[in-house]
């Protein structure tokens, strides 16, 4: 018992020594771990040998294209693991270290980071990329990545989700894909020293093999010349703004996450944060999330689920809006459930949309299209009149009146909405597009000529209006002239569905149903959901004796949409095939 008073302080002297050891260890490792991430030498680094060498040729073709084509800069970075990290924090680290992604970063750029023993990744995004990129990109990207990283094919998802990154970013900035997979025409190799870090480049081409030269030995990471990282040359900022900028960063950094984790982070950022300036960027954020979700979890056939956040995002929509999420967003959610054969859901959604903005007479008019196009005229024509009752001067808004008379075959106080609307706006294409059409129901096929040709002259790539050219010109017994203007306008772009439906639908209608028969399969090819499409190939199929396949087209597309004429034609096949009470019964 004595003894044991003596070895105590040897033993606490141990354990300290061990522990001293322990932790000293612990830290130099964690250090190390930090310091050994070498700089980067290629879009590509592949520290954890994960990529096949073709997966890694293809992908710095196409991120040194999107570089020479946009200005950003587009890396990936594997790791064998982030060492306990959370894959958020170590990708923050890295991408600060690389100034590559990070927030602060005066650079249009993206650090792709992936944990391989995780199986977890997470992209970082400059402030300055923010406004380049498509909205909701990266966190689809990860979705479509996740489920190959997860079986560990690390080169499959890396294809999959920088291809639906580029894919989505040459739709917005409207640039073309073509020879992306080939190397650009010229690559540069770049010696750095110290000095040279510092120093800006001009280099034009984004391929570059870098050669880096330090004297500071094994621990000191040194970013490239063409990199310009300067880190510590950063301006320290007021703590407002600091705390707003981490504010708008927490709030951005919710679409790299899956859809349902999104809707939970932006609604506590919301509850958390009532007077932030970033609340409104993240309202609208959480609106998109719910609709987005809605979306989903009906097509999984979770009715309850769907309709309630569909609902909510109604909910949660401000009435401040802007114009991008009131249209894209909210006002698509009635159609949206329509289309799902959600009626009374999808009446009362647009009830609750016009109870929260039916003082703005545009989001009337955008909700009486919903009506419009679904053909239930009365409403849409409630809705259009009210509109134009707020604003008697607004062209839309009798341009939205005249397309709901239309609906309501009041055919002459529509002729007069459209004349109106292109009287306060001369320079309005859906006006003049929608006069011409009228003409042409009319049967005044030489006005309708001649409002196609002006909306043409004004806008050549409107595929409506050339549609609307073509079809004139086959009213007017000018079949050679349209067919050539058909021929033409098909080679200019093969994929015109109201193109090949309208032309289809005519010449069924005119005794020609072999043209017909084939410019509706070349329609329903393309995009079998759209409705006229089956419409136009029923109509030529009817004209061939073929009313079981005209049947089969029609009912396939009555589950993308349910209105009356798509009732009444299938009641004329119907009836065509002796089924008078089944055609009686389509349309009570």
């Amino acid at each position: 018992m004595k003894s044991s008073g003596h070895k105590k302080p040897r033993w606490n002297f141990l354990f300290c020594l061990s522990a001293t050891l322990f932790f000293s260890l612990g830290i130099n490792q964690l250090a190390q771990t930090k310091l050994q991430i070498p700089a980067p030498t290629s879009h590509v680094n592949d520290f954890a040998g994960v990529v096949n060498e073709k997966t890694k040729q293809q992908l710095e073709n196409i991120l040194a294209n999107v570089k020479l084509k946009t200005g950003i800069e587009f890396d990936i970075a594997t790791v064998a693991s982030t060492a306990g990290q959370d894959i958020s924090d170590f990708s923050l680290q890295l991408a600060k270290d690389w100034n590559i992604g990070a927030r602060t970063s005066a650079k249009k750029s993206l650090l792709l980071v992936i944990g391989v023993n995780e199986k977890t990744s997470f992209t970082r995004f400059s402030r300055s990329v923010q406004g380049d990129l498509p909205e909701g990109v990266l966190g689809e990207m990860g979705q479509r990545m996740r489920p190959q990283f997860e079986a560990g094919h690390f080169s499959e998802g890396l294809s999959t989700g920088v291809e639906h990154f580029v894919n989505a970013l040459a739709q917005k900035l409207a640039f073309s894909t073509d020879d992306f997979d080939k190397a650009p025409a010229a690559t540069t190799t770049v010696a750095t020293d110290d000095n040279s870090s510092n120093k800006p480049t001009d280099e034009a081409a984004p391929a570059i093999t870098r050669s880096i030269k330090s004297e500071a030995g094994p621990n000191t990471v040194k970013a490239p010349a063409t990199r310009n990282d300067n880190i510590s040359s950063r301006a320290k900022k007021p703590s407002t703004i600091v705390d707003d900028g981490a504010e708008s960063e927490e709030v951005v950094l919710t679409l790299t996450k899956p859809l349902e984790e999104r809707i939970v982070l932006l609604r506590t950022f919301i509850d958390a944060h009532p007077d932030s300036k970033s609340k409104a960027r993240a309202t609208e954020l959480l609106v998109s999330a719910r609709a987005a979700f809605g979306d989903e979890r009906l097509k999984k056939g979770d009715r309850a689920g769907g309709i309630g956040q569909l609902t909510q995002a109604i909910a949660d929509a401000p009435v401040d809006a802007s114009e991008k999420l009131f249209a894209g967003v909210v006002a698509q959610i009635p159609l949206n459930l329509f289309l799902r054969r959600e009626t009374a859901a999808a009446a009362k959604a647009a009830q609750d949309i016009e109870a929260k903005f039916g003082n703005d007479p545009k989001r009337l008019v955008a909700l009486s299209s919903f009506y419009v196009r679904t053909e239930q005229g009365a409403e849409a024509t409630r809705l259009a009149t009210k509109a134009v009752q707020l604003a008697p001067d607004l062209a839309e808004a009798h341009q939205g009146l005249g397309l709901a008379l239309r609906v309501s075959l009041r055919l002459d106080e529509a002729m007069g909405e459209y004349k109106r609307a292109l009287e306060l706006d001369p320079n309005s294409t859906a006006a003049r597009r929608s006069l011409a059409d009228l003409n042409r129901a009319f049967g005044k096929a030489e006005e309708a000529l001649a409002l196609y040709r002006q909306q043409l002259d004004a806008e050549p790539t409107d595929k409506a209006a050339r549609t609307g050219l073509i079809l004139a010109l086959l009213d007017l017994g000018r079949t050679d002239e349209a067919k050539g203007e058909l021929e033409k306008a098909l080679t200019a772009d093969s994929r015109n569905l109201t193109l090949l439906a309208g032309a289809a639908y005519w010449f069924a209608a005119h005794d020609d149903s072999d043209l017909a028969l084939a410019l509706g399969r070349k329609a329903v090819a393309i995009e079998p959901r759209y409705t006229w499409s089956q419409v136009a190939l029923a109509r030529a199929l009817v004209a061939q004796q073929k009313p079981l396949d005209a049947e089969r087209a029609l009912r396939f597309a009555r589950q993308y949409g349910r209105f009356p004429t798509l009732d009444y034609e299938l009641a004329s096949v119907l009836v065509s095939s002796g089924l008078y009470d089944e055609a009686a019964e389509m349309l009570m």
